[in-house]
């Protein structure tokens, strides 16, 4: 087999050998080619042998043979023996026109590159004349791939006529001159292109953008939307762009926005311009919604394009009625600053919308006064002006205001001065500096620029007198503002018959306040809660003249329309009594111990009735009703009063064995009350009368403060003291009250004594003295200053931080105060202390008690409802927390509105429900002085929101506001930062104007 294969190679071979023997080196081209076209013929044998035998040799033709035949069938020892070749015959026939071949087979596999080396040292002059344009075609389009137009141009233009290339080149040349922005040229050679050329649809692109750049939109639009739908993918896309940026230029912006939104971007990327020309020709054709979705897409920019965009994405976000979201718009736009009239219209745009929905960035006053401090000369500067005096007194900045108004270079306005003036003397009046008030409420009366507050200014005056007792000039100024001319146009109309009523029944003048409080009463505007009140001091004007039976009619009146009156049946009993009718009076006492068990007036209602039913002699009666009250209501002041009267009842008939163990009762357990003497000197009468006066003496000697006769000395020393204390003479009351406790330590009157020392010793804040007085009284069984004392105890622990001490006494008080407001005094200063402690479960236990009562102090009911609110939110009892920061969004206090709101908006931010989140968190800027904290916690829940609602924009600027603004609050900035990183990271994938300069640290990147 090897053998025959060998027979049948060695003929070709030698057939190839013969013809190889005719060929010299000086041989024609011609004759080049035939040998050539004969080596082919032999190819397959040649190959043989040659794969063979690797000894085999060859001369240089037969080599050249060899490696072009390699190029032909691709033969894997192509670049080996292509190197040895050339190396071997340099500069010979056969080496030139190999590297022509080898371009060209690099030129068939679009290696270009290599095809352009391989060109480049093919010698032109071995190069057969029917080849020459295909060398020119193919190393100008080789060097057109690499960019070199300017070498490409001869090569190109010397095919442009092979009608195989023609197209092809026109096409080419025509780009480059594109390139050069040569568009004559350009064209010249685009438009030689066939109209049958697959060139076309490309071409439409390449026209449109020459059109373009010359400005020529609407040759643009006729000779390319034609051909538009031809185009497909990119090429669609790209012209898109085209067609949609002309009709932007030509200002027809609703065939702008067909094709601008059919762009892909680059690389399915859009920029930061492709972003703004969509959103302003949506702005431009009023479709503001989605030139939104587009404007704010444009995040980190910092260039004209961006302050231009976010301006008008500014004007769209006022458009759909979205101001803080405007607001945050224009404050980017103003940190721009690259065009200036932009930059002062979104500046003025900014404070007025600052002003007018609060803003979580920065005071409102500093956003005033900056931009009046950088416009000066603006046409809005009094607008502006008048703003920020208005804010100043809207947040009751009272002081800066009226610095505004009287200090600012050439700006006045005194309707704004007396404005600011009386409002300031109404802050002042809620302070209690009364006098103050008066000469603010004064200057507003002088300023006399507007008569409604001249008017309102004369009302707080009387009141401001009012407040400070001197009821005559109260009156002065009520009955002068009754007289004034806009008097009726304000709001304190209604209230000025019950005010002026007032005023005249404090200054014990009877009969005008009742005709004042009937005009009151009579009056529709004022309020039902006033005018029952009204009614009831008609009634006790009434009462107070001595007039009972006018005062009777109106009390009963008075029950007619407030039933759950028990003070109103207490005075009508009263009434009753004084007019001679005792079984009225009886029975209105009964009505009220049964139908009131636990008000504060029951044991008042038990002690008359008990006298009434001994006026009446009703003895049985009246020892029951005194066996009552002292069981009963074993605190009350009238419990020595009653069991002295009890003991007279059953002395006087002759109960005396009774009597003697009552009477003695009372002094063995209220040693030092007032009534011990009267209950001694009874005592020692029923011991004369049995004879036992030696057992009186001896029981009378465990007694010290008991004594036989009285002691006059004793009792005009006390009597001397008290008579300075009453007058207020307290430097004198001092003295003589030192001098009586330190001389009768066991003196009848040694408790009241020390309590009037104790109450001079705090009102000078001379605790340590007054500490030992009030513990020696509240020590003491329970008396008419138990309650008084452990008040003022308590009060005296807590202004010195001592609440350790003052819980017990707390305690106390909460278990015997008489009055409720003591109590509820007790219990809240017990649930404040107790959470500050961190004692959660007692703290609750007293706010659950507070919050059940009917009438209580607005601020201790807020503190309350907070400890309720925070720890049902502790306990993921959402339900109770929601309840109780609903109720606490009504509170008078900043801060307790601003926590109750953030948790609203929080708890709709969890609920999914983000637009409505964004409108709480809104309105706490609007109409609230914000925290940091409370601030960085809602606009970082802000932040969320828009996140949710795809607004970037919003949710970007918010974020970074908080990063810069609020380091203060670092696991806030934190999360803040760490979102921003999430959104920039998203919208690199679309947008190729955004870079990676915005991702900050977080501790996912770290």
């Amino acid at each position: 087999m090897r053998t025959s294969f060998c027979v049948i190679f060695l003929f070709f071979f030698s057939t190839f050998l013969f013809s190889q023997q005719s060929l010299t080196e000086e041989s024609t081209f011609k004759n080049k080619v035939a040998f050539m076209t004969l080596a082919e013929a032999h190819l397959p044998s040649y190959l043989a042998l040659h794969t063979h035998n690797k000894n085999f040799a060859l001369s240089p033709k037969n080599e050249f043979i060899t490696i072009q035949n390699q190029l032909n069938f691709k033969q894997p020892y192509l670049f080996f023996d292509l190197a040895k070749y050339i190396r071997s015959n340099v500069n010979t026939i056969w080496t030139s026109s190999i590297r022509f071949d080898i371009a060209n087979y690099y030129f068939q596999r679009k290696s270009y590159p290599n095809a352009l080396n391989w060109y480049n040292k093919t010698d032109l002059n071995f190069v057969p004349s029917s080849k020459r344009n295909d060398f020119y075609f193919k190393k100008g389009y080789s060097l057109f791939t690499s960019k070199k137009y300017d070498a490409a141009v001869p090569f190109l233009e010397k095919a442009v006529n092979t009608p195989l290339y023609t197209d092809d080149v026109n096409y080419y040349l025509g780009y480059i001159y594109y390139t050069k922005n040569s568009f004559k040229d350009a064209l010249y050679y685009f438009n030689k292109v066939s109209s049958d050329s697959p060139k076309q649809k490309r071409l439409h692109y390449y026209r449109a953008l020459i059109y373009f750049k010359q400005g020529l939109f609407d040759k643009i639009i006729d000779e390319t939307v034609m051909h538009f739908t031809s185009l497909k993918g990119n090429e669609q896309s790209e012209l898109a762009k085209v067609i949609g940026e002309s009709y932007f230029k030509l200002g027809k912006y609703k065939e702008a926005v067909t094709y601008l939104k059919k762009y892909r971007g680059k690389r399915g990327r859009w920029s930061h311009e492709d972003f703004y020309q969509l959103g302003f020709a949506y702005y431009k054709i009023k479709n503001y919604k989605e030139a939104t979705a587009q404007f704010n897409k444009i995040i980190g920019g910092k260039n004209a394009l961006s302050q231009n965009a976010y301006y008008h994405l500014a004007i769209c976000y006022l458009k759909e009625n979205k101001k803080a979201e405007a607001l945050n718009a224009f404050q980017k736009t103003i940190t721009l600053d690259f065009d200036k009239v932009i930059t002062e219209d979104a500046a003025l745009k900014h404070v007025k919308l600052s002003y007018e929905i609060g803003n979580p960035y920065t005071k409102i006053s500093d956003i005033l006064t900056n931009f009046l401090a950088k416009y000066p000369k603006s046409p809005f500067a009094k607008e502006i002006n008048d703003l920020l005096v208005t804010y100043y007194i809207k947040s009751k900045n009272f002081n800066a205001a009226l610095n505004v108004l009287k200090n600012q270079k050439g700006y006045t306005n005194n309707t704004l001065l007396q404005k600011v003036t009386f409002l300031k003397g109404i802050e002042l009046f809620n302070q209690g500096d009364n006098w103050k008030a008066i000469s603010n409420f004064n200057k507003a009366i002088q300023n006399n620029k507007s008569l409604f507050y001249k008017a309102r200014a004369t009302y707080w005056k009387a009141q401001a007198f009012y407040k400070l007792n001197s009821f005559p000039k109260a009156i002065e100024n009520y009955k002068t503002f009754l007289v004034l001319p806009k008097s009726k146009q304000t709001n304190e109309f209604k209230d000025i018959y019950y005010n002026l009523g007032y005023a005249y029944f404090k200054n014990k003048n009877y009969t005008q306040s009742a005709i004042q409080f009937k005009k009151a009463y009579q009056s529709k505007n004022l309020e039902t809660s006033y005018k029952i009140d009204a009614l009831l001091r008609l009634a006790d004007s009434y009462f107070g003249d001595k007039k009972y039976w006018p005062a009777l009619d109106n009390y009963e009146k008075l029950l007619v329309v407030n039933p759950n009156n028990p003070y109103a049946l207490y005075q009508m009993a009263i009434s009753y009594g004084f007019v001679s009718r005792n079984a009225k009076k009886i029975s209105a006492l009964n009505t009220l111990i049964e139908s009131f068990p636990k008000s504060t007036l029951i044991d008042d209602g038990l002690f008359d009735l008990a006298i009434v039913y001994s006026q009446e002699n009703q003895i049985k009666e009246s020892l029951k009703t005194y066996d009552h009250l002292i069981t009963k209501y074993p605190n009350s002041l009238y419990i020595p009063q009653s069991i002295v009267n009890k003991g007279i009842l059953l002395y006087n008939i002759d109960e005396t064995e009774k009597a003697e163990k009552t009477l003695k009762n009372l002094v063995e357990k209220y040693p030092i009350s007032k009534f011990s003497n009267q209950a001694v000197t009874i005592i020692k009468e029923i011991a004369i009368e049995k004879g036992e006066v030696n057992k009186f003496q001896k029981w009378a000697a465990n007694f010290e403060h008991v004594t036989i006769s009285n002691n006059e000395i004793e009792l005009a020393s006390f009597t001397a003291a008290e008579k300075k204390y009453i007058e207020n003479n307290i430097p004198q009351a001092k003295i003589l009250l030192e001098e009586y406790t330190e001389k009768y330590p066991n003196g009848t009157n040694i408790l009241t004594g020390k309590y009037y020392l104790s109450e001079i010793y705090f009102e000078e804040e001379d605790y340590t003295k007054a500490i030992p007085l009030y513990t020696y009284i509240h020590e003491l069984a329970f008396n008419e200053y138990t309650e008084r004392a452990l008040l003022r105890l308590s009060q005296i622990y807590n202004k010195t931080n001592e609440t350790r001490k003052a819980i017990p006494i707390w305690q106390k008080l909460e278990k015997v105060a008489e009055y409720t407001q003591n109590k509820i005094y007790a219990q809240s200063n017990l649930m404040k202390t107790y959470s500050h402690n961190n004692d959660m479960n007692r703290a609750l236990t007293y706010a659950q008690k507070i919050v059940q009562l009917d009438t209580i102090n607005s601020t201790i009911l807020t503190d309350a409802q907070l400890i309720i609110a925070r720890n049902s939110l502790k306990k993921s009892d959402t339900t109770a927390s929601k309840k109780y920061y609903k109720l606490l969004e009504k509170s008078a206090i900043n801060d307790v509105v601003v926590e109750a709101l953030y948790h609203k908006a929080l708890f709709l931010y969890t609920e999914k429900k983000h637009a409505e989140s964004n409108e709480v968190i809104s309105s706490i800027a609007k109409n609230h002085v914000l925290l940091d904290e409370w601030n960085a916690k809602s606009l970082l829940i802000l932040a969320k929101n828009f996140f949710a609602l795809e607004d970037n924009f919003q949710s970007t600027f918010i974020l970074e506001n908080i990063i810069t603004n609020f380091q203060s609050q670092p696991d806030i900035a934190l999360e803040a930062r760490y979102l921003l990183d999430k959104i920039i990271s998203a919208e690199q994938k679309v947008n190729s104007s955004i870079s990676g300069n915005e991702i900050t640290n977080t501790p996912e990147n770290k």
